[in-house]
Formats: C-alpha cells, structure tokens, sequence
C-alpha cells in the first residue's frame, strides 16, 4: 500500500513519518511504501498516477480529490486545525496587514494558505489585483523569500513558524494570525483501496493507546493522535473551501 504525504510537513517531523509508516505496516500485517514528494508539483503527479492506498494532504487536495476522484476521508490530526500566518521580517515597517500597501509582493507555497491569506487581505483594501503572489515551491521557500526581501510578506501554516528555532523566529514577525478551525490535514483512503478502511482507521487510532504508538505521536507532537472524520464536518470543510475559492 502507497502512503503520499504532502510535503508541508515540518522538516523535523521528516523521521517521524518513516516511524508513523513503519507503525502501520507492523499492525496491518502487510506492506506499506511511504512515499514523501519533495514539492507540490511532484505531489499533483503523484497523485495523479496513484490507484491505491493512502494520502495524507491538505485540505485543498482533498477538496479536489474527494470531489473529483471519489477518495474517501478516514482520518484526521485530533483536536489540531490547519491556520496560517502572514509573516514580514523582523526589521520590516509592518505592525499589522493595515500597513501593508497596494503593490507589495507576497510569497506562499501552499493554495490553501493563499486561499486565506487573501481572504483576510480583503478587509485591508488588497487583493489579487493590487497585489504581487509569488508562487514558490515549499514553505521552507517561502521564509527564504521573505528573509531576503523578494517578498514584502508571506503567506504560511502556522504549524511550521511555530516550529521554527528562537532563532528563525527572530528573523520575522507575525502580522496576522488565522482562526478558523474549519480546516485540518486528512489521511483519504483511494477509492480502489476502500476494503481497507476498517483496517486502516483501527491501526492508526491504535497509535495513542500503546506505548509504541505514543512514542511516534511525541515525536509529531500529536498527543491525541489521530480522530476519524465525520461526513458533516468533511462537507463543511468542503463548502468553505469553497467559499473561499468563489
């Protein structure tokens, strides 16, 4: 079984995913391919060519993949939300988004974190017609742009700023946060695989519930593990994402 994961992961989790992997193989009994794609072009073509087994992406893959291709949602990060952070260096004129001006370029990797980020620009007068996206290929290059001034602001989850040393956090400065807890990371099952699903919802909701599964949990710095979809929240999920698209 292909397990794909989008690579918006922290780069100290990079471990954590081969030992999450090697958990789930040991309980379903059967062999499990972690495949980690370095970039969001190299996911889409993954994904693409994929015909079973698991992935686990970000809320507008699975917006896409779930509608369009019938992958089914199993599992979600407990009680953890995917928000984004709109980020300028530390030694920028920025206090908040009220002083970003018309004409300034902004870095982000991520569609749904753009998706966002340009939501919440709305309420400052900018907008994709005032204003420069700077489409870049990880997150990692994302701070890289800001850091080196190509960028004015970035778009970025704050699950990886937060992650970041004292040290790169002092490189930068929040501006805006968001709260909209509507939005998480799923692990979807590929429709040709769905005879699994049972299997597959039981190993990884195992994880908290032994001593193996919880020392891989520590390392994500996932305490509650894993949780298993609803059909009602997945729908909502869907309908803001695309609200935010409209």
């Amino acid at each position: 079984m292909q397990f794909t994961v989008a690579p918006d992961y922290l780069p100290a989790h990079f471990g954590a995913w081969y030992l999450l992997g090697s958990f789930i193989r040991g309980e379903l009994g059967s062999p499990v391919r972690l495949h980690m794609p370095h970039d969001a072009d190299e996911l889409a073509v993954s994904l693409a060519s994929q015909k079973s087994g698991l992935a686990y992406v970000s809320s507008f893959s699975a917006s896409r993949l779930i509608r369009e291709e019938g992958w089914l949602p199993l599992l979600k990060p407990a009680a953890v939300s995917d928000e984004m952070v709109v980020i300028c260096r530390a030694d920028a004129p920025y206090r908040s988004l009220r002083d970003v001006e018309a004409g300034c370029g902004i870095a982000c990797a991520d569609e749904d974190v753009r998706l966002i980020g340009m939501r919440l620009l709305e309420g400052f007068d900018l907008d994709s017609s005032n204003t420069r996206t700077l489409r870049e290929h990880s997150e990692e290059a994302v701070l890289t742009s800001v850091f080196h001034g190509k960028a004015c602001i970035g778009f970025l989850m704050a699950g990886l700023y937060d992650g970041l040393s004292d040290f790169g956090k002092r490189q930068f400065r929040v501006i805006m946060r968001s709260a909209i807890d509507d939005i998480c990371h799923l692990i979807l099952l590929h429709p040709d695989s769905q005879e699994k699903a049972a299997d597959v919802k039981s190993a990884f909701l195992k994880l908290n519930r032994c001593d193996n599964g919880r020392a891989v949990l520590k390392e994500f710095g996932l305490p509650a593990g894993f949780a298993e979809t609803e059909e009602e929240e997945v729908e909502t999920m869907l309908d803001l994402l695309t609200t935010l698209e409209d």
